[in-house]
């Protein structure tokens, strides 16, 4: 029957041979995207320990034969932060399709930046076959920041002096310039709200606007429809900004209008 082992954080640089003679497959990473070359760990990923499923490699170890060793590794640069193992030996029971093993919550949420993680069989006769290349992950637990509390949005075009049915006509998307924040990234949603109260509230975004890069100008654009849907009289356009891993600030302070 298979055995499985791990250790916790260590150190060294990994000093396996990159060459072998087992077929290795990509690994699944649970909650990762497997075409995302950045391999971004999303924030309700890391509320559970990342599982990693490892299809069963070929030849596999054969009756008489010595056991496989299947040794999953993760690391940050040279360092070596987590390594478990299994052991495979021949059948009976037949190999499973794949093998599912497990890092802690705690050892990723101790992490941010760029890890390389990958895996490694040593086979009967003690040659490792390591899976080349290594899948890169990001890990990003820092929240987008608005510089100041009192950041609001403002007009590109002004309305002067309301929001009425000729603006709209004529400013349709409406251009909102976005004041500068931290924590900016490829792929920021900027949650857009609007509103007849000044302090409405917690409710989801009226409009999601994409800055698909992190050098796009800070301007998003709302469709004028989002307005008609309002009371006329004093209104307010609030924001926040989430990004690719699910990570978000604080709301805005409001952006006044009359309408």
């Amino acid at each position: 029957m298979p055995t499985t082992s791990s250790s916790g954080t260590g150190t060294g640089a990994s000093s396996l041979n990159a060459q072998g003679v087992l077929s290795l497959a990509p690994m699944d990473i649970t909650g990762v995207d497997p075409l995302d070359p950045t391999g971004l760990i999303k924030r309700n990923v890391l509320l559970a320990d990342l599982e990693v499923k490892i299809s069963m490699w070929g030849p596999g170890p054969v009756p008489l034969a010595s056991r496989h060793i299947l040794d999953l590794i993760l690391m940050q640069g040279a360092t070596v932060i987590y390594t478990q193992s299994k052991t495979v030996t021949a059948p009976p029971p037949p190999f499973p399709i794949e093998h599912v093993l497990y890092i802690p919550t705690l050892v990723m949420q101790s992490l941010a930046g760029l890890v390389q993680l990958y895996y490694v069989v040593t086979d009967s006769f003690g040659g490792p076959s390591e899976l080349d290349p290594k899948r890169t992950l990001t890990i990003d637990q820092s929240n987008p920041e608005l510089l100041d509390p009192a950041d609001h949005l403002e007009s590109v075009v002004p309305p002067s002096p309301a929001v009425d049915e000729t603006y709209l006509l004529n400013n349709d998307p409406v251009a909102l310039h976005l004041l500068p924040y931290t924590g900016r990234s490829d792929g920021d949603d900027i949650h857009l709200y609007l509103s007849n109260s000044a302090n409405p509230p917690v409710a989801g975004p009226d409009y999601i606007y994409k800055l698909v890069l992190s050098s796009d100008p800070l301007i998003v654009y709302l469709p004028a429809d989002k307005f008609r849907v309002l009371i006329s009289g004093a209104a307010f356009i609030f924001y926040r900004i989430f990004d690719r891993a699910g990570y978000f600030s604080v709301r805005s302070a409001g952006l006044p209008f009359q309408l």
